[in-house]
């Protein structure tokens, strides 16, 4: 939730989230507003995810790679059963936390986010290729605490 509600700030405060009173097509690629007939919509449905206050539900997606904050990883998409299992765990600042079976990476991105990057996270799988995998999404993510 926290790296979720610093995209959406940094989005606002970029110029990026239009803060005005009428809808406006932008195209992120050519720089210019877009008629209503050039767009494809999709509206995606964002709602907390049953009581868990750190998970989103995000519904009526075609292609996650077009919501604002995925590609830059400000935000990570896992089952919520991987993220619970974080969550429980109650880590800490500081924490020395190892990760077996580890890949993509979701639930030490996401241990890495409730610990503020403050601790270390030991990333841990038997395939070579996943480990990648890990190192990829921890880059991308800016999860500095995870090391695969």
């Amino acid at each position: 939730m926290k790296n979720s509600k610093k995209a959406l700030i940094n989005l606002y405060n970029k110029g990026l989230i239009y803060q005005g009173n009428r809808i406006i097509n932008w195209c992120p690629h050519c720089l210019t507003a877009l008629s209503d007939a050039e767009i494809e919509y999709e509206e995606v449905k964002i709602e907390n995810f049953k009581d868990y206050n750190y998970s989103f539900k995000l519904s009526n997606i075609k292609d996650i790679s077009r919501v604002p904050g995925f590609g830059d990883g400000s935000f990570y998409i896992q089952d919520p059963a991987a993220s619970l299992a974080a969550y429980l765990l109650e880590p800490k600042e500081d924490d020395f936390i190892i990760d077996l079976c580890a890949a993509p990476g979701g639930k030490s991105l996401f241990l890495a986010d409730l610990i503020n990057n403050k601790g270390k996270i030991v990333s841990c799988d038997i395939f070579e290729h996943k480990l990648k995998l890990i190192s990829e999404n921890a880059k991308k993510c800016k999860a500095s605490s995870v090391e695969p």
